[in-house]
C-alpha cells in the first residue's frame, strides 16, 4: 500500500470514528450525512453515482408503484456507460425504526434491484445497523458485514478490513476482471465450437502449449501443464487463498478464471485425483468422446480430454497443498473437537459459553487488570471494546469473543447461554500488529506462528478452554463473589462446556463408541453432492464392520431395517452385471415375506452373504457411489446400536483402523468444504 492509499484509509478510520448515528432524524439524512460521506471516504467519485435510480424492469407506462434504487455507484463516470457492466454497489437506506437492524423485506428488494444489475457488492443501512452482501451468481450471497455502525467506530481493525473489502478501486478491479472473464468466455466457445469441427486445424494451434514447471515463491505457487497453468495463494491458516487458471488453446489464450478461497474449497477439493469422468468431481462433467464440461467460479467452459486431464492435475496439487495446511492448522490450534462459529467473518471456534452476568464480570475483570494497570500474574489483558485479549510480555496469547453478545446486554436474557470463540484470523495469528502483514503473507508466510504456539505463545482452543474453566473464570468469582460456592449453586453465573460426542480412538473399548462417528459419516454420505468415492476409501470400511457385525447376537439386530437398506442398494447399482452379483434369495424372496421367517441364524447368514458380495462388487471397481455407501452404513449403525457382541479385541482393533481414513475425509469435507459450498454460515456442527 503506497502512501496515498494509507492517508486514505486512515481518513475513512478518522470519518468513521467521528461519526454520531444517534443525530441521523429522517432517511434523507442516512443518505446525506452517512451513506454519501461514507462512499467519498471509499473513494467512490460523485460523478459515478446515481441517485433514485430506475431499473430496467420498471415499466413507466404500467400502472402502480415504481421501483427506485436509492444510490447506485458505477466504474463509469458518464451516464451511456453506466450500466450492467460497471455496476458496482446498490444502496439502499431505510429509516432507523427498525433499530434491531436491516428487514428481511429490504434485503430481498435489495437482491431484486442485484439481480437486474448485477452489482458485486449490496449496502442497507438505517444509520444505525449496516448490511454488507457480496454477490454470488451460483451459490448464496456472502454476508461481508451485518452490525451495528457502532462496531466499526470501536474497533479500527474491523473499519480497515471493512476499508479493504469496499474502496472503489477493489471493488472496480473485481467488476473489470469478472466482466472480462464472461466476455473472454463468450467469445471462445464461439471460436471453439468453429475449430472442433476441424482436426488438422486443431492438431497446429496444440503446437502453442505452456512449458511445464513447478515453482514456489513464498505462500505464491506456479503449477504449469501442457494445456493448463495454474497459480495460487496458499492460505495461511483458515482465511486466504485464491488462484488464477489459463489455459494455451487458442480458443481460451488470454482467459484468466480467478477463483476464491470460497470456489476453491466449495467446489475443487471434492474428487481429488480422480480421472475427470470418474463422477467423483462435482465441477466436471463428461458431455462426449473428446469433451467435457466445467464450471469454474462464474465461468463455465468446454474442454478436451488432454485439457480437462492437465486441469485436474493441477486442481490435484492445489487442492493437497490446502488441504494439508488447513488439517495441519486445525491439529497445531486443537481445533477439531470445537465446533467452527464465524462473528462478522472472523473465523473462530466455540470453546465455552456462559451467562451474560458471568460474561460481565470477566468483561469487568480483563478492564481492571489491564496489563498497563499493574504487573501481578493476573494483568495479562489489553483493551477490547468487545471481547476480552489476552497477551503478556508482547505476546498474543488469545482474543475471546462473545457470539450474539450485543443482543443480551443489558440483561435482556439473563438466563441465555452466550458462546465464547477464541479467533483464529490470519491478523490474530501474527504477533506484531506492527508487522507488515502482506510482507508476512509472502515471505514467511509458514513459520512464525506454528513456531509460537504453546502456553507463553498463541494459545491453542483447548488450552483456552481448560484456562477459562480452571483458572479465569474461577479467580473472577473469587474476586466479586465470595464464597465459590455461590458460583456452583447460582445458575446465573453458570458455565456450559461442549465435550467432543466422540470417544478418541485410542480410548474405544466397545463397538457402541464407534455409533458417534458412523452417524456423522451417514450424514456426510447422505449430503449433496451425489459423488463417487475412492473404492480405496470404501473397501477396509466394509470388510472390517462385516466382520465385526458378524459377531453380533441374531436376535438383537433389526432385520427389517437392514433388509430395506439392502433393498435399497440392490435397486440402486447401475448395471445388469452388478445387479446380477448381488442378486441373491433374501431379496428375491425374503423381503417380501419377511414374517415367515423364524430361523434368524439363517436369515443373518444371508444377510452377511449380500454384505460380503457387495463388499466383493467394490473391490472390482475404482470408485463407489456415495448414496450406496450410506445405505450401507446404515445397516452397520443398526447393527452396531442394536446389537450384543461377541467381538475381539483384535476385531474392533482392526475396525478403527479401517474407519480412521473415511472419518478423516469426512471431518475434513463437513468442517471445509460443505461449510464454504452452503455459503460459509455462522455455524456448523
Amino acid at each position: 500500500m503506497d502512501q496515498k492509499e494509507t492517508n486514505q484509509l486512515m481518513a475513512f478510520v478518522h470519518w468513521i470514528q467521528s461519526f454520531e448515528s444517534h443525530l441521523l432524524r429522517n432517511e434523507a439524512e442516512v443518505e446525506t450525512r452517512f451513506v454519501q460521506p461514507l462512499f467519498r471516504h471509499l473513494g467512490y467519485p460523485d460523478e459515478c453515482r446515481w441517485d433514485k435510480f430506475t431499473p430496467p424492469t420498471y415499466n413507466p407506462g404500467k400502472a402502480g408503484k415504481g421501483y427506485e434504487i436509492d444510490h447506485i455507484y458505477f466504474s463509469a463516470s458518464t451516464s451511456d456507460k453506466q450500466g450492467e457492466d460497471t455496476s458496482l454497489v446498490i444502496v439502499e437506506a431505510k429509516t432507523k425504526k427498525n433499530l434491531k437492524g436491516i428487514k428481511e423485506e429490504n434485503v430481498l428488494q435489495a437482491r431484486f434491484y442485484g439481480d437486474k444489475l448485477k452489482p458485486i457488492f449490496l449496502v442497507l443501512t438505517n444509520g444505525l445497523h449496516l448490511k454488507v452482501l457480496k454477490r454470488d451468481r451460483v451459490q448464496s450471497d456472502e454476508i461481508v458485514f451485518d452490525d451495528k455502525i457502532e462496531t466499526l467506530k470501536h474497533d479500527a481493525n474491523k473499519a480497515k478490513s471493512f476499508y479493504h473489502q469496499l474502496n472503489f478501486e477493489t471493488v472496480k478491479r473485481i467488476k473489470e476482471g469478472y466482466v472480462a472473464d464472461v466476455l473472454k468466455h463468450k467469445e471462445y466457445s464461439r471460436i471453439d465450437r468453429i475449430l472442433r469441427s476441424y482436426p488438422d486445424i486443431q492438431d497446429i494451434l496444440d503446437r502453442g502449449d505452456f512449458e511445464p514447471i513447478y515453482e514456489q515463491h513464498g505462500n505464491v505457487v506456479t503449477f504449469v501443464k501442457p494445456k493448463v497453468a495454474i497459480e495460487y495463494e496458499l492460505p495461511i491458516a483458515f482465511e486466504g487463498g485464491s488462484c488464477k487458471i489459463e489455459f494455451s488453446s487458442v480458443t481460451r489464450r488470454g482467459l484468466k478464471i480467478h477463483l476464491t478461497r470460497k470456489d476453491i474449497l466449495g467446489d475443487l477439493l471434492i474428487g481429488l485425483h480422480a480421472p475427470p469422468d470418474s463422477q467423483a468431481r462435482t465441477f466436471i462433467n463428461r458431455i462426449g468422446d473428446d469433451t467435457f464440461k466445467v464450471r469454474l467460479g462464474q465461468i463455465e467452459t468446454v474442454l478436451s480430454e488432454a485439457e480437462a486431464n492437465d486441469l485436474c492435475s493441477c486442481v490435484d496439487r492445489l487442492g493437497e497443498d490446502y488441504k494439508q495446511i488447513i488439517t495441519e492448522t486445525e491439529t497445531i490450534l486443537e481445533t477439531w473437537d470445537y465446533m467452527p462459529m464465524k462473528l462478522e467473518g472472523i473465523p473462530g471456534f466455540r470453546v465455552l459459553s456462559v451467562k451474560p452476568n458471568l460474561w460481565e464480570l470477566m468483561k469487568r475483570f480483563a478492564y481492571e487488570f489491564d496489563c498497563i494497570k499493574g504487573n501481578s500474574e493476573w494483568h495479562i489483558f489489553q483493551k477490547h471494546n468487545t471481547g476480552i485479549r489476552i497477551s503478556h510480555r508482547f505476546n498474543e496469547h488469545a482474543i475471546i469473543w462473545p457470539k450474539e453478545y450485543r443482543e443480551f446486554q443489558g440483561a435482556i436474557f439473563p438466563h441465555q447461554d452466550i458462546d465464547l470463540l477464541c479467533d483464529y484470523s490470519d491478523w490474530q495469528l501474527h504477533v506484531s500488529e506492527s508487522d507488515d502483514l502482506q510482507s508476512i503473507m509472502r515471505d514467511n508466510y509458514t513459520a512464525n506462528w506454528k513456531q509460537n504456539v504453546g502456553p507463553n505463545g498463541i494459545w491453542t482452543a483447548r488450552y483456552i478452554n481448560l484456562w477459562l474453566v480452571k483458572e479465569f473464570i474461577p479467580r473472577v468469582l473469587q474476586q466479586y463473589r465470595s464464597p465459590l460456592v455461590y458460583w456452583k449453586n447460582n445458575s446465573a453465573y453458570a458455565i456450559k462446556e461442549h465435550p467432543s460426542k466422540y470417544v478418541p480412538f485410542e480410548q474405544i473399548t466397545n463397538p457402541k463408541q464407534l455409533i458417534t462417528y458412523l452417524r456423522k459419516i451417514q450424514e456426510w454420505l447422505s449430503s449433496p453432492p451425489a459423488r463417487k468415492l475412492p473404492s480405496l476409501l470404501i473397501r477396509p470400511f466394509y470388510v472390517a464392520f462385516i466382520a465385526l457385525a458378524r459377531t453380533a447376537q441374531s436376535s438383537t439386530i433389526d432385520i427389517s431395517y437392514i433388509l430395506e437398506n439392502l433393498a435399497a442398494v440392490y435397486n440402486n447399482l447401475e448395471s445388469f452385471e452388478e445387479l446380477e452379483k448381488i442378486k441373491s434369495y433374501i431379496l428375491a424372496d425374503a423381503y417380501n415375506n419377511l414374517e415367515t421367517f423364524e430361523e434368524l441364524e439363517k436369515t443373518k447368514s444371508d444377510i452377511f452373504k449380500l454384505l460380503s458380495q457387495n463388499s466383493e462388487r467394490v473391490n472390482q471397481t475404482e470408485y463407489e457411489h456415495s448414496f450406496i455407501t450410506d445405505f450401507i452404513s446404515r445397516v452397520f449403525i443398526s447393527i452396531i446400536e442394536s446389537g450384543k457382541f461377541s467381538n475381539s479385541q483384535a476385531q474392533l482393533n482392526a475396525t478403527k483402523e479401517a474407519l480412521i481414513p473415511l472419518w478423516q475425509q469426512c471431518r475434513f469435507e463437513i468442517r471445509h468444504v460443505f461449510l464454504s459450498r452452503a455459503g460459509t454460515p455462522d455455524l456448523v456442527d
